[in-house]
């Protein structure tokens, strides 16, 4: 797991990595609800061939992972936080 990254948007990500220690396949998403209060930190994985084995469940095209952009948007199931991360940064939908 690496430090976490403010991207914006009251949104924080921290990466998770492979089996290599390296690539990066997922990321895990922290931040507050409207109210301020924290919500319950996220993950998504990205669709990679790193990925086949984990259980099915969603992935996200990793467009670019410098800066990062992902498709398609991220919504949180708790508290409704909807938009996206483009160039790095998280651009509410």
């Amino acid at each position: 797991m690496s430090d976490w990254h403010d991207i914006g948007g009251g949104h924080e990500i921290s990466f998770y990595v492979g089996d290599d220690d390296v690539t990066r396949i997922g990321l895990l998403d922290r931040h507050h609800k409207p109210d301020g209060t924290p919500c319950s930190t996220g993950s998504i994985m990205f669709d990679l061939p790193e990925n086949a084995h984990a259980p099915e469940r969603s992935r996200w095209q990793l467009v670019n992972l410098e800066p990062l952009t992902l498709s398609p948007s991220l919504l949180c199931n708790l508290c409704t936080d909807h938009g996206f991360i483009r160039e790095g940064r998280w651009v509410p939908a």
